[in-house]
């Protein structure tokens, strides 16, 4: 058997325990949040190339989260709950912001580093991630933990790339 299923091809795919739309808003959803994942991938990257190895390892330890999420949001049947996704993940957030607050208000423009722009990026898809599942959540069942880590997130995101410019010296 090849890597490919077929499955696909006309229009649907899996879920757990079902089959929806390709277009469907929980693969809108869960796709949003896959493709927050992989930007991340780009930042810890820039992180590490930027000597910066505590700031990459926070950053695996959300992608292990965006995880959760991408499986929280797929899970159809109640069967499949309790989530995986719990309010530690969202208290973490507000802990780590909470320990260091901004010396000034979060700078709305652009990031002028390569680290901070790909955080900005982030943050950019992980909005639109937050969009998707508000839409899910208008007709369907699915967890609100989910919906506050995101929305946690991205301020988060906002909070690091405007911290990560602070401390290049680049505000």
């Amino acid at each position: 058997m090849g890597i490919y299923t077929r499955t696909g091809d006309g229009g649907k795919t899996s879920v757990i325990r079902g089959r929806v739309d390709k277009d469907h808003a929980r693969v809108e959803a869960y796709g949003s949040v896959d493709e927050l994942n992989t930007f991340m991938s780009s930042a810890i990257r820039q992180a590490e190339i930027d000597g910066e190895a505590e700031l990459a390892a926070e950053l695996t330890g959300i992608q292990q989260y965006l995880f959760d999420c991408g499986h929280d949001l797929a899970v159809v049947s109640p069967e499949f709950r309790p989530y995986r996704l719990a309010t530690e993940a969202v208290e973490q957030l507000e802990r780590r912001m909470d320990e260091h607050p901004p010396a000034q208000p979060l700078q709305a423009g652009y990031p002028d580093n390569s680290l901070s722009a790909r955080l900005m990026v982030c943050r950019g898809v992980c909005r639109r991630a937050e969009r998707r599942i508000v839409t899910l959540m208008r007709d369907e069942i699915a967890s609100k933990v989910v919906l506050q880590y995101i929305n946690r997130l991205s301020t988060y995101l906002w909070w690091l790339a405007d911290r990560v410019s602070g401390k290049q010296g680049k505000r």
